[in-house]
């Protein structure tokens, strides 16, 4: 049997540090069963409950080798809910001091996606091998404070496409073109029966061959060399790769396709991840140019508000709710809104902003509602503030 025809969430369980050990979770016995008797791992799709503390966890890996849950709620046994520099670095070190790593580390994978938790290996000197990610070099990057967030950012922390239609190296070309032309896919991947890539369909591969005339074959349409990349390797390094080619194939160690990141998808998480800071920007802009008619002496004296206004420099957005709370000030501004209502908005977003401001890895999707407020509060500012005609 190969190595590869077993799912990678098996071997880490068959993997762990324990000599003997029952298989117990996501029906390993039952799918070891399958594999021994066809050679093909039938995989597990379930929910998989998490620890009620970092304690449990603990124990869950002294009792069984190995725990697996998502790296949400991996980091939720602290409390967070996001992905930043700090939690990245704080779950971290909870994890060294109780003696465990993760595998793959929680910065490679979507924040949904799994990862499997089990005891540090020990090295000769006796000491523990720290949880630290990975970089495509085979070298170790070790979070700092300050450092730059983006050396986290992997390929696994983007959700791609990981349901991913494939075509085997056996089957007709014309079966490749039928599932391109259904799909609306620029390319295919190539696979073996354990799903182990060995080439690319792409349509420019299928012309050379036809004009070629080398046959209407898989082989003879295949690229044997499609461009790759793996869940832990650095985001940015690769960005330039999926422009030029316009997608990279996910794969594991054992060359098994995970997904496929394209350039698409890239642009998605873009929109994703700046149109916040740009609605907030806006908002920010028109809040400053709305309220500079208010004079020194108008403005009041908590939150900061006059010191900063007499140093010359711009209110903050968390400044504003402090004078639009002010009646003096509220009344000078004329705005037709309601007061407590416009205070309510601006307070909400300006919380928005600050749980953003540390631009963390995980896109923020599970704000919506604080986003739509966002707008809403900008379409309420943009009816009372017109930009200058050019």
């Amino acid at each position: 049997m190969k190595r590869a025809a077993i799912g990678g969430d098996l071997r880490d369980s068959i993997g762990a540090f324990l000599t003997v050990s029952e298989l117990r979770r996501r029906n390993a016995a039952h799918r070891v069963e399958v594999i021994a008797e066809t050679g093909t791992d039938p995989g597990y799709k379930g929910a998989i409950e998490p620890p009620v503390d970092p304690e449990a966890l603990k124990l869950d890996v002294q009792e069984e080798g190995t725990r697996q849950l998502t790296a949400r709620d991996l980091i939720g046994l602290w409390g967070w809910q996001r992905r930043t520099g700090d939690v990245i670095d704080f779950v971290g070190q909870e994890l060294a001091t109780r003696g465990l790593r993760v595998t793959p580390h929680f910065t490679e994978v979507q924040l949904d996606g799994l990862v499997t938790v089990s005891a540090q290996e020990a090295n000769p000197a006796g000491e523990t091998a720290q949880d630290v990610p990975r970089t495509d070099t085979g070298q170790t990057s070790t979070p700092g404070a300050g450092e730059d967030l983006s050396r986290h950012w992997r390929i696994g922390s983007l959700p791609f496409v990981r349901d991913v239609v494939t075509i085997g190296y056996e089957e007709p070309l014309s079966r490749a073109i039928t599932r391109m032309v259904q799909g609306d896919f620029s390319q295919l991947p190539v696979v073996n029966r354990n799903n182990v890539l060995r080439g690319i369909i792409t349509w420019e591969s299928i012309a050379r061959a036809q004009l070629g005339r080398r046959g209407d074959t898989i082989a003879a349409a295949l690229d044997p060399h499609p461009h790759t990349a793996q869940e832990q390797e650095e985001l940015l390094v690769r960005i330039g790769d999926i422009q030029r080619h316009g997608f990279l194939i996910v794969t594991d160690s054992d060359n098994l396709v995970l997904g496929i990141l394209t350039a698409s998808d890239l642009a998605d998480q873009l929109r994703l991840r700046v149109e916040p800071f740009i609605l907030l920007g806006e908002a920010e802009r028109r809040l400053r140019r709305l309220t500079d008619r208010l004079i020194l002496d108008e403005l009041p004296t908590g939150s900061g508000v006059r010191k900063t206004r007499a140093a010359g420099k711009y209110l903050t957005l968390g400044q504003y709710p402090a004078v639009l709370k002010d009646d003096v000030c509220w009344a000078r501004l004329g705005w037709p809104y309601e007061q407590d209502d416009l205070v309510n908005r601006v307070t909400e977003v300006k919380d928005y902003r600050n749980e953003l401001a540390h631009w963390d890895m995980d896109a923020p999707e599970t704000k919506t509602e604080a986003l739509t407020e966002t707008k809403h509060l900008l379409s309420l500012l943009k009816l009372i503030d017109h930009d200058p005609r050019p």
